[in-house]
Order: structure tokens, then C-alpha cells, then sequence
């Protein structure tokens, strides 16, 4: 694999963590409506919250 598709692999994991985390948040706070939102922001399609975690379908 080459430097630049390690880097962007790394980029999309980051990026994976970094949403988790805030959906988590929000899905605690706000509940689905605020997920799905989130989910559209990221060009995904809504998702459902499931034990506090807000999960987007790729």
C-alpha cells in the first residue's frame, strides 16, 4: 500500500472515532432527530440511536 493510502485510511479512521464520539454525545442529549441530522451532514444515511450510540449507514 502507498504512503498516500495509508495516510488516507488513517484520515477515515480518525474521522470514523472523531463522529462516534459526537453522535454518542448527541444521541445522549438530543436523541434520533439530532443523530439523523448528523448523519446527513456526513453525505450518510440517517442512522438510529441504539444504546445511547447514534450508528450511520454507509
Amino acid at each position: 500500500m502507498s504512503m498516500l493510502n495509508k495516510a488516507s485510511l488513517f484520515v477515515l479512521i480518525i474521522l470514523f472515532i472523531f463522529t462516534k464520539i459526537n453522535a454518542d454525545l448527541l444521541c445522549a442529549y438530543y436523541g434520533t432527530d439530532v443523530c439523523n441530522e448528523k448523519c446527513l451532514q456526513f453525505k450518510l444515511i440517517p442512522g438510529q440511536c441504539i444504546g445511547g450510540d447514534c450508528l450511520c449507514m454507509i
